[in-house]
């Protein structure tokens, strides 16, 4: 079994963390999934930002950004470049999230809403309306699941016990999950009032070494899929499951993709189907073309889509190193991040390593469109860390120029065209992921000494009011609607 498949990391996060001195935090520490129940999560405070994830429409959002919110042994899907757990993937990367008709996962349902407009200075949302934001702390020594109020103002209104750094919240638009990565293979389950008790918390583990799971996808009450980037299967599981012999009912058996284990990092379940993104690295390496699954989620059997030559019957992505989906109810289409070889700098892999892109799958009959362009070695804007269609006319892109130097940008979704410039000023920063709130206003995660989010107007670009602070550095936020 490769390395990669069960210590894949982020690896510039990683290597800058190698030179630091170790901090040792008073309000948390590290151990284990269910460790630091007594930790009391610090308030979250607003405080104005001069300069200016990730879903699009009624459903969910997904910021676990590209690039970012990953941790030492991450898949590659978290790119490396911002922070989050020792052992995350970020397949959120950024881009994912859900719409009608869609349930999320990873990419996939964070229960954000299409939107609309909202009266106060950040994300108004109705009645027991939270967001819940997944983070870990800078040297990785800890994570936890903070809850935000909204409303008119956001304010901090407690947290989950904290545990182990590599975690990413999920939601199923009712209750939060918690989806333990690498070495924790777990997956915990929350009501949005109780902030102390679980409903459950099952062990998704099967064998010794971890296989690093990355994503829970949720088809109905009783049905939702699990990923694992090092694993050659994806495990079905019931949500609603009373014991944990009753939680795992079945697997899908995905090796024809790679033998080894093909790196599934991110999922969505739309109108009935399955699909499941593979990066199909080596050793960290985009050598491989990534490729999306898809499988009929009443008879759980692979659809063959036509579109590759290989002998295989999922979808060839024309990009490599792919990290998120998102579903785009309006056009019917899931966009897919590719990151190209944004780990040039450690694997020194001949080619333009600008491979990239953002690219739309149709749901029907699964054609592929590349819709923007990474660029080239001479000229481009970075490579794509995390991407959010905020609106029928405008989204968004993280580009890194390199370890937290980082930059958000917007795109035309009719002509795929970079706009010229950073929005709203916010640029050579470490920002983290993206994801669109119930108000319909972007919500950037920023990570560094002052954690948060930065909310965007998609209709001028605009900073809306103040900035979100959060107490841990942010990979990943979902949204829900009323409270259990």
């Amino acid at each position: 079994m490769q390395f990669r498949k069960n210590m894949s990391f982020s690896m510039g996060r990683t290597l800058a963390i190698v030179v630091l001195s170790v901090v040792t935090l008073s309000a948390c520490s590290s151990s284990d999934d269910d460790a630091d129940d007594g930790m009391t999560p610090v308030a979250v405070s607003e405080s104005p930002m001069g300069d200016g994830t990730n879903d699009l429409g009624e459903g969910a959002t997904d910021a676990d950004a590209g690039m970012t919110g990953s941790d030492e042994g991450a898949t590659d899907a978290d790119a490396g470049m911002t922070g989050s757990d020792e052992g995350a993937t970020d397949t959120d990367a950024g881009m994912s999230g859900s719409d009608e008709g869609a349930t999320d996962s990873d990419a996939g349902t964070d229960g954000a809403g299409e939107g609309g407009e909202d009266s106060g200075n950040t994300d108004a949302g109705g009645s027991d309306s939270y967001a819940f934001v997944s983070g870990a702390t800078p040297t990785f020594d800890a994570g936890q699941i903070e809850r935000l109020t909204l409303g008119d103002n956001i304010t901090s209104s407690g947290a989950y016990p904290a545990t182990l750094s590599d975690i990413v919240v999920r939601t199923d638009n009712t209750d939060v999950y918690q989806v333990g990565r690498f070495n924790i293979d777990s997956i915990t389950r929350f009501t949005t009032n109780d902030l102390t008790t679980p409903v459950y918390q099952y062990s998704v583990l099967q064998g010794e070494a971890s296989p690093n799971t990355t994503d829970i996808v949720f088809a109905s009450e009783t049905k939702a899929y699990v990923l694992q980037a090092g694993g050659t299967s994806i495990l079905i599981v019931n949500p609603s499951a009373a014991s944990a012999d009753e939680f795992i009912t079945g697997s899908l058996d995905i090796s024809a993709y790679d033998d080894d284990a093909p790196d599934a990092v991110s999922g969505l379940v739309v109108d009935g189907k399955l699909f499941v993104l593979m990066q199909r690295l080596t050793t960290f390496n985009p050598i491989n073309p990534g490729y999306v699954a898809v499988f009929d989620t009443a008879t759980d059997t692979e659809i063959a889509t036509g579109m590759n030559n290989n002998g295989l019957n999922g979808i060839e992505l024309s990009t490599l190193n792919p990290s998120a989906l998102q579903y785009v109810a309006s056009s019917n289409d899931i966009l897919v991040t590719g990151r190209g070889n944004i780990f040039v700098e450690f694997n020194e892999l001949p080619g333009d390593p600008y491979s990239g892109g953002i690219e739309a799958i149709d749901v029907q009959d699964y054609s592929l469109e590349l819709l923007v362009d990474d660029g080239t070695e001479d000229s481009n804007n970075g490579f794509f860390t995390a991407t959010q269609q905020a609106s029928d006319t405008r989204g968004y892109i993280i580009t890194s120029a390199g370890y937290q130097n980082n930059t958000l940008r917007s795109y035309d979704v009719a002509t795929g065209l970079i706009d010229e410039g950073a929005v709203a000023g916010l640029e050579g920063m470490d920002l983290i992921n993206l994801a669109v709130g119930p108000a319909g206003r972007l919500w950037v995660g920023v990570g560094g000494t002052e954690p948060g989010f930065v909310l965007i107007d998609p209709a001028n670009n605009a900073v809306v009011n103040d900035k979100v602070n959060t107490q841990f550095i942010p990979n990943h936020i979902v949204f829900v609607e009323g409270a259990r």
